[in-house]
């Protein structure tokens, strides 16, 4: 019988759902993009694929360019990633060692609970001390020698909000004085009003993660990166894959940096409309936690049943179950898209499920543009 490591007896995973998202169905449930493509942009893109992008192993090097052109900085600072996910697998294998303390918040995207088990790492968890407010105070108190990593999401997930840089800078200097590293997931970046990128030439502890999974719109290519200075990239490369991300993905995150026209123009008007919908619903009685990313989270104040009676007619994928803090109530998370509030499903939660909907796009006509 092999043997694991002792403390994975204690770590449950719990299987991706079996949903079939991918036809006839609206997918507000994991903060991708809704509207599909305009065929001519992506008929350039699948026109670009050939044989050998399936045939032969990736190449990489092109795509590191745009990365460092892009943001104005060395290829030696980038360090790609199969999705963000693994970026934060590449800090716990880089810089925890059993027993060492992380510092998160809570909530937080799962996987940094997951892998703080999987390294049997002590979660050291700063809570919010409103559901939108990170009690930072708290966090900065908790760095100390014994720390050995702080990773924190701007905007934060599942919440949305969003720290000021100037206030992040204060923690990544504080760890630095220490050697702790700090990773800065900034997988919403493009929905969200700052980036603290800028720190990467300022500190050399810090290094920010990316994806082209969100507003790039390749959620099922698995693609992302980390920027960082040249000595926190050296150590965290030391893990990287042999070859770190597909050709497929390769060739459709270039095609993204070469058109950011079109990641900016679907991000502006995400944007808009995720402010709109803040307002549309608060004005219908709804109670709503507005954020800085392309999700908000409402509730019916005193029951949901309405709501989610509407979204389960209408074939909406929703997520529940989002651990807000101070409020123990069963939030509905919406992801955001252009044009959201004139479908019908949208319309009908504002009017009321029995009030008369008025929008402006059939809901088939909605599924169809956002159909994956």
């Amino acid at each position: 019988m092999s043997r694991s490591k002792p403390w994975l007896d204690s770590v449950v995973r719990v299987p991706n759902a079996v949903v079939e998202r991918h036809s006839n169905k609206a997918r507000l449930d994991k903060s991708e993009r809704l509207t599909r493509f305009a065929e001519g942009f992506f008929g350039r893109f699948i026109s670009s694929i050939t044989q050998e992008d399936i045939l032969c192993y990736p190449e990489t090097t092109g795509l590191v360019q745009r990365l460092a052109a892009h943001h104005g900085l060395k290829e030696r600072n980038f360090f790609l990633v199969p999705g963000v996910d693994a970026a934060i697998k590449a800090f716990f294998e880089s810089y925890v060692s059993p027993g060492g303390e992380v510092i998160i918040t809570e909530p937080c995207f799962p996987m940094y609970r997951v892998y703080s088990d999987l390294f049997n790492a002590r979660a050291v968890k700063v809570p919010y001390v409103t559901r939108d407010t990170l009690d930072f105070s708290r966090l900065l108190d908790s760095i100390n020698r014994d720390t050995a990593l702080l990773a924190i999401a701007n905007p934060n997930s599942p919440l949305g909000d969003f720290i000021e840089i100037g206030v992040l800078e204060s923690a990544v200097r504080k760890c630095g004085g220490y050697g702790i590293p700090v990773l800065i997931d900034e997988a919403y970046r493009e929905y969200a009003p700052d980036s603290a990128i800028g720190l990467i030439e300022r500190y050399d502890n810090v290094a920010i993660a990316r994806t082209f999974s969100k507003a790039f719109g390749g959620a099922g290519l698995r693609a992302g990166y980390l920027a960082g200075s040249f000595k926190i990239i050296d150590e965290l490369s030391k893990w990287r894959l042999l070859y770190e991300i597909n050709q497929v993905a390769v060739k459709f995150a270039s095609y993204m940096l070469d058109n950011m026209t079109e990641v900016i123009d679907y991000a502006e008007k995400t944007i808009k409309e995720r402010e709109l919908l803040v307002s549309l619903l608060e004005g219908a009685g709804y109670d709503v936690i507005p954020s800085k990313t392309n999700w908000l989270h409402m509730h019916g104040r005193d029951e949901n049943d309405k709501v989610l009676d509407v979204l389960k007619r209408h074939n909406v994928l929703f997520k529940t179950d989002s651990r807000i803090p101070v409020d123990r109530r069963d939030w509905i998370r919406l992801t955001v898209g252009p044009d959201l509030s004139k479908t019908r499903f949208m319309t009908e939660i504002l009017a009321g499920v029995n009030g008369r909907a008025k929008g402006t796009r059939k809901l088939g006509d909605f599924k169809r543009s956002i159909k994956a």
